[in-house]
This record gives structure tokens, C-alpha cells and sequence, in this order.
């Protein structure tokens, strides 16, 4: 579950991140542990509180590595995030039943 956060920095971050997160695709997250998270992007959430009881935002998206397993990230743990969509990844994570290529249909 994200941290909802009204730091104007926090704010920035998750604004950051979500322009980095690609919405479809694969990526890679490193986190501020430098542990790097590679895999398909399955969902992102970013939002507000809509001002109740004070603006308050938050970012997340959830990641499927070639394991399988479903990582949930929180924006304000990120330290960066990229594309590393390529033919030749495209192809890998399609062989482990991770993506369709449309292209293929």
C-alpha cells in the first residue's frame, strides 16, 4: 500500500516517478536500497485525496518480474526508473507467458 504524503518534495517525487514508471511495458525500478526490480508494469495508481482533510497524494505501481512474483512499489521508495523495452527483452518475457506482441496476432 503506498504512503499518502502532503511534503512538497514527496509530491514531486511521486510526480517524477509516475513520468518514469512506462505504462505499458517493461521496466526497471532501483529503489533507494539500490535493490534493482526488473518485469512487466501490470498496474499504476497515483491520486489524491481530492482535498479532504487536506491535499494529501500518493504513487504506486505493481511490477511481475520473469519469476512471476507480483511486486508492489511505492513511488517514494524509488530512486529511478526506465524502459528497458527491446525486441530482444520483448521476446524473453513472451517466452515466459509474461506479455503478448501484439504485433504476432
Amino acid at each position: 500500500m503506498a504512503r499518502w504524503s502532503s511534503s512538497i518534495d514527496d509530491i514531486l517525487k511521486i510526480r517524477l516517478v509516475a513520468r518514469q514508471i512506462p505504462l505499458d511495458g517493461i521496466a526497471r525500478i532501483v529503489l533507494l536500497d539500490d535493490t534493482a526490480i526488473e518485469g512487466v508494469i501490470r498496474e499504476v495508481n497515483v491520486g489524491n485525496s481530492g482535498g479532504h482533510g487536506g491535499w494529501q497524494y500518493y504513487g504506486e505501481c505493481q511490477i511481475e518480474t520473469r519469476k512471476k512474483h507480483l511486486r508492489t512499489v511505492d513511488y517514494l521508495d524509488v530512486r529511478s526508473a526506465s524502459s528497458i523495452w527491446s525486441r530482444e527483452t520483448a521476446a524473453e518475457y513472451e517466452r515466459l507467458g509474461l506479455l503478448v506482441n501484439v504485433q504476432r496476432i
